[in-house]
């Protein structure tokens, strides 16, 4: 299976926004679908993130575009 650094993230990791590495907590982590392509098994994801005082869910996608691990 193929995987990305948001399938390795976890429940109380740290994440950095990419504009301005403000801090971010992952706070609960949701297997929304998996898709096989031969091979290949990709799961998809959605975060629910504590950041400056605010708490939201994110796709993979965004989180991807816009986080990154320190």
């Amino acid at each position: 299976m193929s995987q990305t650094w948001t399938d390795k993230l976890a429940v109380g990791d740290l994440v950095l926004a990419v504009r301005d590495d403000k801090p971010g907590v992952v706070l609960d982590k949701e297997e929304t679908a998996q898709a096989k392509y031969g091979d290949i098994a990709n799961r998809r994801w959605r975060f629910k993130l504590h950041i400056d005082g605010q708490q939201g869910w994110l796709d993979e996608v965004r989180m991807r575009a816009a986080y990154k691990i320190p």
